[in-house]
């Protein structure tokens, strides 16, 4: 596994990712469920609660204007979501 905001390895029980200090585990913004670093919909409802970049997966904000790992510009990326 890898952590979704900095790929770097992580164990399944981690809370935290030791290199970038960013919580693996995120609540769902519609449920409340628990969504897993390996996941971006929640399990329960399905609403979408991460978004990746589509060049190098890293997890982006939404409406972020370039991902922060490889600078791809996701202006056109959040118009194909039809957000």
């Amino acid at each position: 596994m890898v952590c979704p905001w900095c790929a770097a390895p992580i164990q399944a029980d981690w809370q935290a990712c030791n290199k970038c200090g960013k919580a693996l585990a995120i609540p769902c913004t519609r449920c409340g469920n628990p969504i897993g670093p390996d996941a971006d919909a929640c399990e329960k409802c399905g609403t979408v609660n991460r978004y990746r970049c589509p060049t190098c997966a890293a997890v982006v904000t939404a409406k972020a204007r370039q991902c922060d790992r490889c600078g791809f510009a996701l202006k056109d990326f959040w118009k194909s979501l039809k957000m």
